[in-house]
């Protein structure tokens, strides 16, 4: 790990912009990201957020996560259906769902958790915005298990910034706390995928995301990493799949199937 990622500053270059060969990705490269940092410049964190709003738009994140919930969810219980977003950021993967669900008169439930008091602010706000209920709370999933009974967890873009054993973990407290379904989104570790975030970072004229973005890449899953960790948290794994763009979704039965 560098001190300038350790320290939250921001570093003046990287493999790409020296002309040498992308780091190996045979390997995970588990590296703090600058958004994570606490002293990360909060203009520049909202804006990060932003990007990553734009990010799952393209990517269809919100989609998805959508048909996979129509398809699993018995019919009867999807008017009714509660739901948690774990790590749920600036809200916007919710906030779609939310969306979603109103327009068939649906009365969901839905809650996002997150321990950045900045992204549940924005959360809240965009919530108001599109006049969607959203319940936000704080809260630190590597510290305590997650709260309260659910339908369906879901999680996107968080997998990678954990170390394998932490992962393992919040893979099986998703697991105990969800009744029916957990849905796992996240980045696939290959060369197309990296050089695709390298140019959403230098695009972005954000120094946050310039920096995290293609390390966010290196520290991803592949989908048989990600399935062995999820075998070995004792979950029944109903599938996985891969998806535009690099990106793979992991589905996993609750504890009440």
């Amino acid at each position: 790990m560098t001190n300038s990622a350790c320290s939250g500053k921001l570093p003046t270059t990287d493999a790409a912009d020296k002309g040498r060969a992308v780091p190996g990705l045979a390997q995970r490269h588990l590296e703090p990201e600058l958004m994570d940092q606490p002293d990360a410049d909060p203009h520049w964190h909202r804006h990060a957020l932003r990007a990553l709003e734009k990010v799952n738009r393209l990517s269809r994140t919100a989609a998805a996560l959508w048909r996979e919930i129509v398809r699993r969810v018995p019919q009867e219980q999807l008017p009714k259906l509660r739901l948690l977003d774990v790590a749920c950021g600036g809200g916007d993967v919710l906030i779609r769902l939310a969306r979603w669900a109103q327009d068939r008169g649906w009365q969901w439930h839905l809650a996002g958790c997150d321990i950045s008091p900045r992204a549940l602010q924005l959360a809240a706000s965009q919530a108001q915005q599109h006049q969607v209920a959203l319940e936000l709370f704080e809260h630190d999933v590597l510290v305590r298990a997650l709260p309260g009974a659910w339908d369906v967890i879901t999680c996107t873009l968080f997998l990678h910034h954990l170390e394998n054993s932490q992962a393992q973990k919040l893979l099986a407290d998703m697991i105990q706390a969800a009744r029916r379904l957990v849905l796992v989104d996240d980045l696939n570790r290959t060369q197309l995928g990296y050089w695709m975030a390298w140019l959403v970072g230098r695009i972005s004229g954000n120094p946050l995301v310039r920096f995290d973005a293609p390390q966010s890449v290196r520290a991803a899953f592949r989908p048989q990493e990600v399935l062995h960790l999820a075998r070995q948290a004792g979950a029944e794994v109903l599938h996985i799949k891969t998806h535009w763009p690099q990106r793979w979704l992991l589905i996993l039965q609750g504890t009440a199937c």
